[in-house]
């Protein structure tokens, strides 16, 4: 015979990760662009992919505190919540690394063409005197 299990019954196994989970998706989501910023400061060039990384672990956290209450029949709405800010985050994020990225390859573009023209402008000048 199989047992039944009283779904919902007793502790929610994956209410503190949830809640975790949460935590961090909100503070990145809130305050995302000053950490990146503090962890660009700390260690240059790579802070912006340690900020993703910490909207990645809220991601991961969230998923993992959801996985363990459904398995234990239990709903993890902070659980899902914070999934949820984490992927809006992870896009939004995502977004304005590209559009930087853009934006600085058409300036470092804009400054090679720019010193081509003048190193041509130059060349006319030194045949005309």
């Amino acid at each position: 015979m199989s047992e039944e299990v009283n779904a919902g019954s007793g502790e929610n196994p994956g209410k503190k990760l949830g809640v975790a989970g949460f935590v961090i998706s909100l503070v990145m989501l809130l305050l995302g662009w000053w950490f990146t910023a503090l962890f660009t400061v700390w260690f240059g060039a790579a802070g912006p992919f340690i900020g993703l990384l910490v909207i990645v672990a809220g991601l991961v956290i969230s998923v993992m505190g959801m996985k363990k209450s459904k398995a234990a029949g239990h709903k993890n709405g902070l659980g899902l919540t914070g999934m949820i800010l984490s992927i809006v985050n992870l896009a939004i994020t995502l977004i304005i690394i590209f559009v930087i990225g853009a934006v600085a390859g058409a300036a470092i573009n804009a400054g090679a063409d720019l010193q081509d023209s003048m190193d041509a402008l130059n060349k006319l000048n030194e045949m005309n005197h």
